[in-house]
């Protein structure tokens, strides 16, 4: 998965870390291996391989806060409509009902509920 559609996450994320763009951008990544059902396998030496990978980002600019997150399912080929990346795109909220993890929770509740809940595609150039 370091190529293909998570190598196409990882330029679009490097295009968002421009001043333009943002004063603060937070990243958090990773895969799903709390569940059965979220393991896709096991490598020769016994190491997990999530059947999931996410990534959750929020950005500042000018005291104004937006996220959005990715979720992507491990897979060894992908359609042309499978490397489209608006079509992994959720709200960190739905991400965080999938992994059980609480994003951005040092933030003042009203925004952090705010940005857990909106995706607005045209913020992100997607």
């Amino acid at each position: 998965l370091n190529a293909g559609i998570w190598q196409d996450m990882e330029d679009k994320l490097r295009s968002w870390n421009n001043d333009d763009f943002r004063d603060t951008l937070y990243v958090a990544k990773g895969g799903t291996i709390d569940h059965d059902d979220q393991i896709m396998g096991y490598t020769k030496s016994g190491l997990i391989v999530p059947k999931y990978f996410w990534m959750a980002v929020l950005c500042l600019k000018d005291g104004k806060y937006k996220a959005m997150a990715f979720c992507i399912e491990h897979r060894n080929k992908y359609s042309p409509d499978d490397r489209k990346l608006a079509n992994h795109a959720v709200p960190v909220g739905k991400l965080e009902s999938f992994t059980g993890i609480n994003f951005f929770y040092n933030l003042p509740d009203e925004i952090q509920e705010q940005v857990k809940s909106e995706l607005n595609l045209k913020d992100w150039k997607l």
